[in-house]
């Protein structure tokens, strides 16, 4: 709570004028210099998931998948390109007519996430490097 505070995120005397929560926090943001990067700072992204899997022969392994990602110096955040290079990517594949899904879909299938993840490690060195321990 203590870092909230000192954020200003409780802060009484300021008001802000917006229409929703949503509005008003990215108000906070933007007008907050304790949230800008200083010239040179970078952020960073980690993911690590964990996957318990049971194969068809009945045998069943712990894959661990990891990622670690640093935003650009003095250019675009980490985040910024996690969230919107995949999406891009997509994107293009659809109007090349690489891509068959219509509507709005998870990237939960093969031929939807494989290609954008071997695009971000070509073109832009996002890898996950996976481990799997038989148990």
């Amino acid at each position: 709570i203590g870092r909230l505070e000192w954020l200003g995120l409780f802060d009484q005397e300021k008001k802000v004028e917006a229409a929703t929560t949503l509005d008003a926090v990215c108000d906070l943001f933007l007008n907050n210099p304790k949230f800008w990067y200083e010239p040179g700072e970078t952020d960073m992204i980690c993911m690590h998931h964990t996957f318990i899997v049971e194969k068809a022969d009945g045998k069943k392994e712990k894959i661990t998948s990891t990622m670690v990602d640093y935003g650009i110096k003095n250019g675009d955040t980490s985040m910024s390109r996690l969230v919107s290079l995949p999406l891009a990517i997509h994107i293009r594949r659809i109007l090349k007519g690489e891509a068959k899904e219509t509507g709005v879909v998870r990237p939960v299938e093969a031929e939807i996430y494989n290609p954008i993840l071997d695009e971000m490690e070509q073109k832009f060195n996002v890898k996950f490097h996976e481990v799997a321990t038989p148990l």
